[in-house]
């Protein structure tokens, strides 16, 4: 069995987290600077977009058309194979009655 760490570890590592956090938010932190380039995104053109903006729209777009793709192949799989199984008939005569063997 493994030993758990220390708690006063734990409580540092949560410490060193919420610091890193509050500071990234600050004036000319990571997060500041990313949500500085993605507030005025709605009322800017394509080319004043930053360009991480445009990557990762374009990449949502993709995977969302991906997954409708999939989807759809799915849907018409399952109604092919419901349409293959309905008109599948069975060995007999014209009544649809078994054949008897003779």
């Amino acid at each position: 069995m493994t030993q758990q760490p220390p708690v006063t570890k734990n409580k540092a590592r949560r410490l060193r987290l919420r610091t890193a956090w509050k500071r990234s938010w600050l004036e000319g932190g990571f997060f500041h600077e990313r949500w500085d380039e993605l507030s005025p995104a709605r009322y800017a053109g394509w080319h004043e977009i930053a360009n991480w903006v445009k990557a990762t729209a374009l990449l949502g777009g993709l995977s969302l058309i991906a997954i409708m793709v999939d989807t759809a192949r799915g849907i018409a799989g399952s109604v092919l194979k419901g349409l293959s199984d309905a008109f599948t008939f069975t060995t007999g005569d014209v009544c649809g009655e078994p054949s008897t063997t003779r």
